[in-house]
């Protein structure tokens, strides 16, 4: 069990998280090779205390392994501040017999430890709600490390931070044109394949896509409609990218042109990309979308970004434009 723990504390650090396990002083676990791993990444700490420090009736020591810097200047005492004479006991019995008479935990050593661990939290979220002041690249790892499955790799996430980063930096207000031209120069043909953002290819021969920065954008509603029956969420989404291809099909200015469609949804994407699906639904409504796309020459070009980036995107499933 205490293994266990070790696992999930390692991991929890790993994915920027506050992490932290809790034993008596006296417990074999800290005489562990484990223990002493995750003690040895950088960032974790042990803070020793003694309850009666906190307002228990008698002295009871305990330690605490963690990540946090603000915790381990609440808790850690290694010396009792209730008699300074009193350092930490090593007699098994006497803290046996201390331990079963104070087992609740000080109203006083509750109200530290959730003081600090509120403070580490507020230090790593932005204003309004907390005090972080991030560069770009910390801001990017956090919005995308964990955001999306397989993006739990430090390694990768970190890759795609530099992708992502070097498109934000060129994204410029009132140059927007140069970007787009831009991106339209790093086109992936494959086949019938068109991907504004091809994937990133790993050491491991796997591949990952870039998510395009869509925050950037200032977005505006051009249709939206209440959804006309209760469907799967990947038919809706192919029904709204139809919705829109009908919507430039309106004019013949249009035809003949290629415009960019981001969506948060990878299925959707390779869908779309490929021109069929394992979905017999959603094989109908890209029927309609290709056969539209022959007749006048309009090709939406996909590009994918996380549905934290997605001006539209809610935790219900709303009309989206």
């Amino acid at each position: 069990m205490a293994k266990r723990s070790l696992k999930s504390l390692e991991a929890a650090d790993r994915q920027g998280g506050f992490a932290a396990l809790e034993h008596p002083y006296d417990s074999w676990l800290w005489n562990t090779e484990e223990l002493e791993e995750v003690q040895s990444r950088p960032g974790f700490m042990i803070s020793t205390w003694s309850f009666c420090c906190f307002g228990a009736p008698k002295p009871r020591w305990a330690s605490l392994l963690h990540n946090s810097p603000r915790v381990h200047q609440a808790l850690h005492r290694p010396k009792c501040n209730c008699n300074p004479s009193m350092e930490v006991c090593d007699d098994p019995e006497r803290k046996a017999a201390e331990s079963r008479e104070t087992d609740e935990y000080p109203w006083r050593f509750c109200l530290a430890y959730a003081e600090a661990i509120m403070a580490d939290l507020k230090s790593l979220m932005i204003p309004p709600l907390g005090t972080a002041q991030f560069d770009l690249p910390h801001l990017l790892y956090n919005q995308i490390m964990g955001s999306a499955r397989g993006m739990q790799s430090e390694d990768l996430v970190y890759k795609l931070v530099i992708e992502v980063e070097q498109m934000v930096r060129h994204m410029e207000l009132g140059d927007e044109r140069n970007h787009l031209i831009n991106l339209a120069r790093h086109l992936k043909l494959k086949g019938t394949d068109h991907q504004l953002l091809g994937p990133k290819e790993l050491a491991n021969g796997r591949e990952m896509l870039i998510p395009y920065p869509a925050f950037r954008w200032r977005w505006e509603v051009q249709i939206a409609q209440a959804w006309p029956s209760e469907r799967s969420v990947r038919v809706l989404e192919v029904i709204l990218l139809l919705a829109e291809l009908n919507r430039r099909a309106r004019s013949l200015r249009n035809n003949g042109q290629l415009y960019i469609n981001i969506v948060n949804s990878e299925l959707c994407l390779w869908a779309i990309n490929k021109g069929r699906s394992s979905s017999l639904r959603v094989n109908r409504v890209l029927q309609k979308l290709i056969t539209l796309t022959m007749a006048t020459g309009i090709k939406p070009i996909m590009a994918w970004t996380l549905s934290k980036w997605s001006r539209f995107e809610s935790g219900s499933l709303e009309p989206s434009a």
